[in-house]
């Protein structure tokens, strides 16, 4: 029996085999399956890497914030119709503008782009989502003094916003849960957290108000979703291995500490760290308290240097209040006897800082020759 072939009609020549044919086609969609799954991974390199690239203009644009206003924006936290402008507790004026006095009306939200100056396209991830925002401020979870980055400090008023000392509140996790931050060293713990939901996009929000579907209870995910900095955050390497810890992940999250946004501008000289700022203002306190004590032979009183340094001066770099304590009458008293005490209190853990030259805050008075030649 011969075997049977398609043949064109009419040519008389043999075509190819039902076998043959098989065999092409399966090749064919072999290759184009291949050249599809290329094609994803193509797209979701180009949407990690275009993320990565917008948390890094974001970060700029923060420190840039930073160094104008002395202080962070708040979230947007207009969800339903995002508007990229801060929302604080309280506005003011016609049209009404948030009151940058107020506190935050919540310690995550959006990306507030309009805020900080950028086109909305900076508030939108690799893959078409907007980025959550979280930030330390006294939403999260109680007010601390150094720990609220969205107010401006101002020592009259007395509102404790941003300084040179400042350390964040937020904790995030790594891979296997693994603590990447910690109450015990205060400059680990975030400032700001910018976080992509990933490719999947679960729990992200979106330009036109909505809300993606959810990431799945109880997942690393799901915290990173959940809308609120006093969860813990998570950032770790991309798995689709839901029986890891934490489930599935593929969040793509930038944290920022203080270092991260403050160090910048320690380089360029726009602001001091917080042990030189401290220390330059005890020097001149303490330069002009020696002085007066060689004339009057007793230290000033704190109400005299008041009437002489802005009110700024008795703050140290930490937003706390100097110490500064009157000595006695110098006339006739041994040569160790304090003028006045001078000191302040690094608050994450340092030594008292006392001005240069001291022991302990202490100035005494057989430092200063000119003094005890004048109050024998």
């Amino acid at each position: 029996m011969k075997r049977s072939r398609l043949s064109e009609v009419g040519s008389g020549q043999s075509g190819f085999t039902l076998v043959e044919i098989a065999v092409v086609l399966l090749i064919a969609a072999v290759l184009v399956g291949l050249g599809l799954s290329a094609v994803g991974a193509l797209q979701l390199n180009l949407g990690a890497s275009n993320t990565a690239k917008k948390q890094e203009t974001l970060k700029s644009a923060l420190i840039a914030y930073i160094r104008s206003n002395k202080r962070l924006p708040c979230p947007d936290r207009d969800f339903a119709a995002p508007d990229g402008v801060e929302n604080r507790t309280a506005t003011t004026g016609a049209p009404p503008v948030p009151d940058v006095t107020k506190a935050c009306s919540g310690d995550a939200g959006l990306v507030p782009y309009l805020t900080l100056g950028l086109p909305r396209e900076a508030a939108v991830d690799g893959y078409d989502n907007l980025f959550s925002y979280f930030i330390s401020n006294d939403i999260r979870p109680t007010a601390e003094p150094n720990k609220d980055w969205t107010l401006t400090f101002n020592p009259i008023t007395g509102v404790r916003g941003l300084t040179a000392g400042n350390v964040g509140k937020i904790q995030v996790a790594g891979e296997g849960g693994q603590a990447l931050t910690s109450l015990a060293n205060p400059e680990s713990l975030a400032v700001v957290v910018i976080v992509s939901h990933g490719a999947n996009g679960r729990g992200a929000r979106t330009l036109k108000g909505t809300t993606n579907v959810a990431p799945d209870a109880g997942t690393n995910e799901a915290d990173n979703a959940a809308g609120s900095a006093t969860t813990t955050l998570h950032q770790r390497p991309p798995t689709d291995n839901a029986d890891a810890t934490g489930g599935a992940f593929d969040d793509i999250t930038l944290v920022l500490r203080a270092a991260d946004l403050l160090g910048p501008l320690f380089s360029e000289g726009s602001m001091k760290p917080a042990i030189a700022q401290t220390q330059e203002q005890l020097n001149a306190i303490r330069d002009y308290a020696v002085s007066s004590s060689a004339q009057a032979c007793q230290a000033p009183a704190f109400v005299t240097l008041a009437g002489v340094f802005p009110p700024a001066q008795f703050y140290d770099g930490w937003g706390n209040a100097v110490t500064y304590t009157q000595g006695g009458s110098l006339v006739g008293a041994p040569l160790v006897t304090a003028m006045f005490t001078l000191s302040a209190t690094n608050p994450v853990g340092g030594p008292v800082i006392g001005p240069s030259g001291s022991s302990s805050g202490q100035v005494f008075k057989g430092s200063y020759p000119m003094v005890v030649t004048a109050c024998p």
